[in-house]
């Protein structure tokens, strides 16, 4: 009797799942779309996704110049501090070699002092050159071109830090030339 009844029931399973899988088959699925409904939304998606492309291009790119004119902004704040650095370090230097001349009449001081004046010369170039880099990066955000202008901006900006490496040089290059000198020898 009990395997009479197990017999009936996974019967009446088996015919359950294959009545359950007849209900719904997924080739009824594919045709509850018509062709030209297909179509619509297909339409409809590759719109919206073109939208969203465009949308993303235009923050992109307004991302991108918000970076460069912070970077920008950053830059140019480094070389003026380096500017004023450099003016502060030859006036200093000046300072020294005026109380060496006093002190040690007899010490030729003259190279030094030709030296600053070059360093000087050379810095007194340099601000110029900032406001020129500015102006060219403000033409650069609004150029049709941003490639070749971004080329030559970044070669005057090498220019200007090659510059500034120099003068520097040319300090270091005296501070050691004022430290050569030897105090209280008299020669």
């Amino acid at each position: 009797m009990k395997r009479l009844i197990s017999v009936i029931i996974c019967l009446a399973l088996l015919f359950a799942s294959t009545s359950v899988s007849y209900a719904f088959s997924f080739g009824d699925f594919g045709s509850r779309f018509k062709n030209d409904e297909k179509r619509e939304f297909r339409e409809e998606k590759k719109v919206s996704s073109e939208g969203l492309r465009t949308e993303k291009r235009a923050d992109s790119r307004e991302e991108k110049l918000e970076k460069m004119r912070k970077f920008f902004g950053v830059m140019i704040k480094r070389y003026e501090a380096a500017v004023a650095r450099l003016e502060r370090l030859i006036g200093k230097i000046e300072s020294r070699v005026g109380k060496i001349k006093e002190e040690y009449p007899a010490k030729n001081v003259s190279g030094i002092e030709a030296q600053i004046t070059t360093a000087k010369s050379k810095l007194a170039l340099i601000p110029p050159k900032i406001e020129e880099l500015k102006a060219d990066f403000e033409a650069l955000l609004v150029s049709e071109t941003p490639k070749e202008s971004f080329k030559s901006l970044a070669k005057d900006i090498r220019a200007v830090k090659s510059d500034l490496k120099s003068i520097h040089k040319i300090l270091v290059h005296v501070i050691g030339d004022i430290k050569g000198l030897k105090f209280g020898e008299n020669i």
